[in-house]
């Protein structure tokens, strides 16, 4: 499966044109609340709560496309729908956690 793109730019440009400086520390919450999230995730699949792990996939999924983190949206929407292999699934959203992180500051940093 080819990996989706990190961020949308556009999305990031809007944010910076609505909020100005707000929009970087509203990239430093998804930040922490994202890799927060993971830990959860990771927490509710040992646990086999598929509803807990499907609730936390919507909640990222949502938070993900509000900052413009398009490639974790669409890897939290995969892990929500209930794959095959959810560990390995909930592997690539985590790591796509920093390198989003990066690019999205990285674009607002432009």
């Amino acid at each position: 499966m080819a990996e989706p793109p990190l961020v949308d730019p556009d999305r990031l440009r809007a944010l910076r044109a609505d909020y100005g400086a707000v929009a970087t520390e509203l990239v430093d919450v998804y930040a922490t609340t994202s890799a927060g999230t993971v830990a959860e995730l990771r927490a509710a699949l040992a646990a086999d709560d598929r509803e807990e792990v499907r609730r936390l996939a919507h909640r990222l999924k949502g938070s993900a496309r509000n900052v413009g983190a398009t490639g974790m949206a669409e890897l939290a929407g995969v892990l929500e729908a209930g794959p095959p292999d959810p560990a390995a699934a909930l592997d690539r959203l985590a790591g796509a956690v920093d390198p989003t992180c990066a690019a999205l500051r990285g674009v607002l940093a432009d």
